[in-house]
């Protein structure tokens, strides 16, 4: 992580971000000196996403589960490369209704 804070404005990370015996990122980020900024976030899925600051560098750590991975991609990470590139990135969005009523059993947002 030392070489890519070092090369680069935004790191980017898959995976290693939970709190499993094999997540890493928490304390590789402590180790390069990236301040954290939140470490999990009340969603689903991506509940354990990390964005962290080293100076003018952002650093975000992401889930592994691809469906988490894509979720954090497009509400996290885009709005920030839109806003660090200066450009209009994003997707459409749509909404539409539902076929039928949807009750969810976590008080978690759901994508």
């Amino acid at each position: 992580m030392h070489r890519s804070l070092n090369r680069s404005d935004l790191v980017l990370l898959t995976g290693g971000v939970s709190v499993g015996d094999y997540d890493f990122v928490i304390k590789a980020a402590d180790d390069c000196g990236v301040g954290t900024v939140f470490h999990k976030v009340k969603q689903r899925p991506g509940k354990p996403l990390f964005f962290g600051r080293k100076e003018n560098k952002l650093v975000f750590g992401l889930p592994g589960n691809p469906s988490s991975v894509l979720t954090c991609f497009y509400m996290y990470v885009l709005p920030a490369l839109a806003q660090l590139t200066q450009r209009p990135l994003g997707l459409k969005m749509l909404e539409v209704p539902l076929e039928s009523n949807y009750t969810k059993q976590h008080p978690l947002v759901h994508f």
